[in-house]
């Protein structure tokens, strides 16, 4: 009964629907398949369909910014949150903060131990961004603790970062990560920065639309 009240905790305090707009598009039907994602869109997809027979195995997502880490990462949060698991999905940073506030009781309605409940007890915790915060030593007890209860647990964790798998231990320190590379499969997403294609589409749109007003402008003034 206990692990259900602790679930139920982690629905109520870690809903979907708080993740926002831009969150609700980002599912498997939006992913595009760009080279170099084809391996993480194959696994992340196998995890959702045989999440049971992961048997608690982690999987790690790992490249360079704007690679679609997040977008895979969301889209396997929403389809075993639709599959009826209990996920949990928050950026490293943001639960930093989150947990950090419950020290001020004033400003909180929740406590550090209701949120460390949920963390523990859902049935995936999806941890985005890892290795982008400053690491402190709070830090690093909170992210210890944080895998280690789940790792202790055999529960699994989804984990983006930016940081290859050999340059963590430097960032979010050994024990977290040896605790983390032991019940995890690291899988590279090798593709170019989508948000970058986008950016450069965008250009060469602006740029196209400004040379067919100047061709349009010319030829109106013969």
């Amino acid at each position: 009964m206990a692990r259900l009240t602790g679930q139920n905790k982690a629905k109520r305090l870690f809903a979907m629907e708080q993740l926002g707009d831009r969150f609700d598009r980002c599912i498997f039907e939006t992913f595009e398949p760009r080279p170099g994602t084809e391996m993480a869109l194959k696994m992340a997809r196998d995890y959702c369909d045989r999440f049971e027979h992961w048997k608690g195995t982690s999987l790690m997502l790992w490249g360079r910014p704007g690679c679609g880490k997040t977008h895979l990462a969301s889209a396997v949060a929403k389809e075993l949150d639709n599959r009826g698991k209990t996920v949990v999905f928050q950026t490293v940073s943001e639960l930093l903060a989150r947990i950090r506030s419950t020290f001020d009781r004033d400003k909180s309605n929740e406590t550090e131990q209701e949120i460390m409940q949920a963390l523990l007890s859902c049935d995936l915790l999806v941890l985005d961004d890892l290795g982008a915060e400053k690491v402190t030593d709070w830090v690093q007890d909170v992210l210890f603790r944080i895998v280690d209860g789940r790792y202790r647990m055999t529960k699994p964790i989804l984990v983006t970062t930016n940081l290859s798998p050999n340059d963590l231990p430097r960032t979010i320190g050994e024990r977290i990560t040896d605790r983390l590379l032991e019940i995890t499969v690291p899988v590279e997403i090798k593709a170019t920065s989508y948000r970058m294609e986008l950016a450069k589409a965008r250009a060469q749109k602006i740029l196209r639309e400004m040379r067919e007003e100047e061709e349009r402008n010319a030829a109106a003034a013969r």
